[in-house]
């Protein structure tokens, strides 16, 4: 199986990812593929990596993978007193608007696959509402019910 070539360096040391389209001596530089949310050539670029480590059985401490978990705070309504599930993400119950409803907002940590979701992931929630271990996510999500933000 021959992998197709996705980089070119230049004279000067440069490394150039050269997406469908581009002649192999030219080409972007992955923070211009990042700038210009080129995911879907970061994720061939990435796959590729992690193919070429795989195929040579080059041990990483860090190994590229389309297995990338990213944890977030999520949440969902407890039951109500009548014992119903309160449907979807609205306010109020649509069993319950007579007498009141005790459902509640539960909040919890969830999981996503990174490279599912880099359409709809910004570097700038990483940390604030997506992380990369569970603890980091236990940690915001009790900083924010200390704050009674949640």
């Amino acid at each position: 199986m021959r992998i197709e070539r996705l980089t070119y360096v230049t004279e000067n040391g440069e490394i150039l990812f050269h997406p469908d389209g581009y002649p192999s001596d030219k080409g972007l530089t992955i923070k211009q593929l990042a700038k210009n949310k080129r995911w879907k050539i970061l994720n061939k670029i990435a796959r590729q990596l992690a193919n070429y480590e795989q195929s040579d059985n080059i041990k990483q401490s860090i190994k590229l993978s389309n297995d990338i978990i990213l944890y977030y705070i999520d949440f969902r309504w407890s039951k109500c007193h009548k014992g119903i599930e309160h449907d979807g993400y609205s306010d109020e119950c649509n069993h319950c608007n007579d007498y009141g409803c005790s459902s509640k907002k539960e909040y919890y940590i969830d999981t996503i696959n990174l490279i599912s979701h880099l359409d709809y992931i910004s570097k700038k929630d990483i940390g604030k509402k997506y992380f990369f271990t569970y603890e980091e996510a236990q940690t915001k999500l009790k900083e924010l019910q200390n704050a009674h933000l949640i």
